[in-house]
């Protein structure tokens, strides 16, 4: 989305965080620390497969900690023709609408189309809704997430390109930005066909887009502000220090999580409106390590004891998958092994 890009960056001077590093696999893992301010595992469990679970609504979302201070709340979610929503397809989802505006069910009643929302393409209709939002009276939080254009094939992504600097330009024209905090970003980076098992899709999901621009009133006020997010960009970063700063912002400190990792120095979540160190490490922030980006890759020598012990347990997974099947078909059992086994790397064949 070049034009996009090229909006934000230079017209919105928008700030981008090139060492945001994604949380665990997903969606959820994306959006749970930013809404809620903890991971899945940390909250009440409402998982469809346990017995017993609860719903989402035990779980204080960021939407219900705004409204507490007289803010309208508005969460818009596509693609619920895939997988339900973000918190229905592996959770129980919501008894109550989480937010003020919600589309969930609006959006389950047309799915006639895969890109499609009446006449309109969805991506669409939802940053129209977006827009329109800020129409209301009163103070505004949305939380708009559009995937129908990329989840199944970056290919079509191109065709929101101009419509979002559209309604960007008119909420910029508007004055809307005056005292609006703005985010643009993606969860995580190409997830699907061949292409992810290079090691460029592997940087691309641990590092997804992620620019924030800051409201002109809260920079004409304290300069510092901007100062600092310009002085974490090449700062390791996390969803956690979104949320934080999302509440530094609005006024809601009192909400931020002082979790601190074990044996570490430093919060796991800090506001990203005030400095955070440029030797915070994976585990300080709560990035395991194999999402960690800033790991350094080290070849082997086959005199190595863990040599040994990689390639054994490496025969021993294919042989666990095969101890279960009954292959006639020698080429059949090397291709579904072959299959199982690039879920697990990063190569090329």
């Amino acid at each position: 989305m070049p034009e996009s890009y090229e909006f934000l960056t230079k017209q919105l001077n928008a700030t981008v965080l090139n060492k945001y590093n994604i949380l665990g696999d997903g969606m959820p893992a994306a959006l749970f620390p930013i809404l809620s301010g903890k991971t899945e595992f940390e909250l009440p469990d409402a998982k469809k497969r346990v017995p017993g679970s609860g719903f989402m609504d035990e779980t204080q979302f960021i939407f219900h900690r705004v409204k507490k201070i007289g803010y309208q709340a508005a969460y818009f979610e596509d693609l619920l023709r895939v997988y339900s929503g973000t918190y229905q397809y592996r959770f129980n989802g919501f008894r109550r609408q989480p937010a003020d505006h919600y589309l969930s069910h609006l959006l389950r009643e047309d799915q006639s189309n895969e890109f499609c929302f009446g006449g309109a393409p969805r991506f669409q209709f939802m940053m129209n809704l977006t827009e329109q939002f800020f129409e209301l009276p009163g103070k505004h939080f949305i939380f708009t997430l559009i995937s129908d254009i990329t989840h199944n094939d970056i290919n079509y992504l191109h065709n929101a390109d101009k419509p979002l600097v559209e309604v960007l330009e008119r909420l910029e024209k508007q004055g809307t930005f005056q005292n609006t905090l703005l985010i643009v970003m993606g969860d995580h980076g190409s997830r699907i066909k061949r292409f992810r098992y290079t090691y460029q899709a592997k940087l691309e999901e641990r590092l997804p887009f992620m620019a924030i621009r800051l409201p002109d009133k809260l920079k004409a006020a304290k300069p510092i502000a901007q100062k600092a997010l310009q002085g974490n960009v090449d700062v390791l970063t996390t969803a956690h220090d979104i949320h934080a700063t999302i509440l530094d912002i609005v006024g809601l400190k009192k909400y931020l999580n002082p979790y601190k990792v074990k044996g570490a120095d430093l919060p796991r979540a800090m506001s990203l409106i005030r400095k955070v160190p440029r030797n915070r490490s994976c585990s300080e922030a709560g990035i395991e390590p194999h999402w960690c980006t800033c790991l350094r890759w080290e070849e082997l020598a086959p005199a190595d004891s863990m040599y040994e012990r990689a390639a054994r347990a490496v025969v021993n997974h294919i042989n666990h998958i095969t101890k279960s099947m009954r292959y006639k078909d020698d080429a059949k059992c090397i291709n579904d092994i072959h299959s199982h086994l690039k879920q697990y790397c990063y190569c090329n064949s």
